[in-house]
């Protein structure tokens, strides 16, 4: 992680000294990338700058933005991951359904939108019954879902990828506020309603991976302070630079041969 931290701080310096700021940066998901890109740009780690993310979308502490370069996940790459989580939990069926309600994610512009939309999601998770709940909040989520281009995604990357081993990080995820906050309306939101007929997204054992691999990391996988700062959205993909590599390493090798 030194040798990829040090690259990047040279990078933040040589755009320091031609007066060039770096509003946002784009990555992989590497633990090693995501906290080197942390403490060079920022100079802190991954725990504080989530807690700076949550003051920021939650209590709206803006003044924190000003100095703060904010660090986003690929979403084709993140799109890879989540694919791999839902299908692996879920019927093909089913899995796509998912898939569309979490795209929809994306689309939220604001923490009050996406508090809304977790707990809501959340709730179909941890429900065991269908209830007149449940209906209601599935007329809610499906105008908001994302049907299309993150369907694409998710079809597009049916390759097997990497699995995380974020038991290996079990403090940073318990030590999110966004884990934490979300866990906690989990944990005191019981189902009260009893429903007759099953509910096929019942899926608790998601629902907590949800929360750990995702809902904990979620300033880096959504554009919550893209909107704030910039009062647009937008997708982060680093598509074009890998594609720019992967020229330049074919031309390496065909000048080597040469």
């Amino acid at each position: 992680m030194l040798r990829i931290y040090n690259s990047f701080f040279d990078l933040k310096f040589i755009n320091f000294i031609f007066l060039v700021i770096i509003d946002e940066v784009v990555t992989d998901f590497s633990w090693a990338a995501i906290n080197a890109l942390c403490r060079s740009f920022n100079n802190i780690d991954i725990r504080k700058y989530i807690d700076e993310c949550f003051e920021i979308t939650a209590h709206g502490d803006i003044s924190k933005l000003a100095s703060l370069t904010i660090i986003r996940l690929c979403s084709s790459h993140n799109a890879k991951n989540m694919k791999d989580d839902i299908f692996r939990l879920f019927d093909k069926k089913e899995s796509y359904y998912i898939a569309g309600i979490i795209g929809g994610i994306l689309e939220l512009s604001n923490f009050d939108e996406l508090d809304s939309y977790l707990k809501n999601f959340l709730s179909i998770l941890m429900t065991k019954n269908e209830t007149s709940t449940t209906k209601r909040i599935h007329e809610l989520l499906q105008k908001f879902a994302e049907t299309d281009e993150y369907h694409d995604d998710v079809k597009n990357n049916m390759n097997p990828c990497p699995v995380v081993e974020f038991e290996e990080f079990e403090t940073i995820y318990k030590n999110s506020k966004f884990f934490q906050l979300y866990d906690n309306y989990l944990r005191s939101n019981k189902d009260i309603e009893s429903g007759k007929v099953a509910n096929k997204y019942y899926n608790p054992s998601f629902a907590a991976l949800f929360l750990k691999k995702y809902v904990a990391f979620i300033p880096f996988w959504t554009g919550l302070l893209t909107s704030i700062r910039f009062k647009n959205m937008k997708n982060a993909n680093n598509g074009i630079i890998e594609g720019e590599h992967e020229t330049f390493f074919n031309f390496s090798l065909l000048i080597n041969f040469l």
